[in-house]
C-alpha cells in the first residue's frame, strides 16, 4: 500500500513539474526563465517565424548577397492592397544595407566585402554564406549545403543559387509564387529590391529569374 501511494505521489509531482513549467508567470516576459531554463518568449518567437507559412532564402557570393523571400499569402479581404508595403518582408535600412525581417544583407563599409547576418529573437547574430528562414528552411538548408561547394560565387551565381533554393521548396502551381528579392553587390552598393513572379519551374525558358511581376 505505501508503495502504490509513493507511486501516486511521484505522479503528482510530475504533474506540477510539467504545470509549472507553462505557466503564464514564466511566458510573460522575455527576461524569465522557466525552472528547466528556458525562455519561453523566445521559444513562442522562433515557433511564429514558421506560422507565416512563406520561406526565405539567402546566398552570400563573392561580390553580392542576394536574398529571396515570398510575400505575404493573400490575405481574407479580398479588397486589400497587397502591393502595400505593410505586406512586404524586405526593407532598406541605409543605402548599404538590407533587412529582411529574419536577417540582415550588406557590403561592410570597412572591408568592402559582402555579408550575410541572421539575428534571432534571443540575439544571437551569426554571420552565414548562406542560410534560410521559414516554414521550409530545413529543406532549403539542406538544399544548399548539397550545392555550395565553396567554389567562387559571382553575381549571377549568386542571384541563381538562391533562386535554385526558392524553387526547390516552392509547390507547384499554375500562377507562381510572389516573390521579393534584395541584391547588394560591392560593384553597385546601394541595396535593390524588386518584386517578381517565380514558378516551381522555369517559364519560357528563363533560367534565373522569370518575367512579371512588380
Amino acid at each position: 500500500m505505501s508503495s502504490q501511494g509513493g507511486v501516486s505521489g511521484s505522479s503528482r509531482s510530475s504533474s506540477r513539474g510539467r504545470a509549472a513549467e507553462t505557466e503564464p508567470s514564466y511566458d510573460r516576459s522575455i527576461t524569465v526563465f522557466s525552472p528547466k531554463g528556458r525562455l519561453i518568449q523566445v521559444e513562442y518567437a522562433l515557433k511564429s517565424v514558421k506560422l507565416a507559412g512563406i520561406t526565405s532564402v539567402a546566398v552570400r557570393g563573392d561580390d553580392s548577397v542576394c536574398v529571396i523571400t515570398q510575400r505575404s499569402k493573400a490575405p481574407v479581404d479580398p479588397l486589400l492592397d497587397t502591393t502595400d508595403p505593410a505586406f512586404s518582408h524586405l526593407f532598406e535600412i541605409t543605402e548599404r544595407l538590407g533587412m529582411l525581417t529574419t536577417g540582415m544583407a550588406g557590403i561592410d563599409e570597412e572591408k568592402e566585402t559582402p555579408e550575410l547576418f541572421t539575428c534571432d529573437p534571443a540575439g544571437l547574430v551569426l554571420g552565414h554564406k548562406a542560410t534560410s528562414a521559414g516554414l521550409k528552411d530545413l529543406e532549403a538548408i539542406k538544399f544548399l549545403e548539397e550545392k555550395m561547394t565553396g567554389e567562387p560565387l559571382p553575381f549571377e551565381s549568386t542571384i541563381e543559387m538562391a533562386v535554385s533554393a526558392m524553387r526547390h521548396v516552392l509547390e507547384d502551381n499554375r500562377e507562381g509564387h510572389d516573390i521579393e528579392v534584395g541584391v547588394v553587390r560591392k560593384s553597385c552598393t546601394a541595396f535593390r529590391t524588386v518584386s517578381k513572379r517565380l514558378h516551381k519551374y522555369p517559364q519560357g525558358g528563363q533560367s534565373t529569374l522569370d518575367q512579371g511581376g512588380r
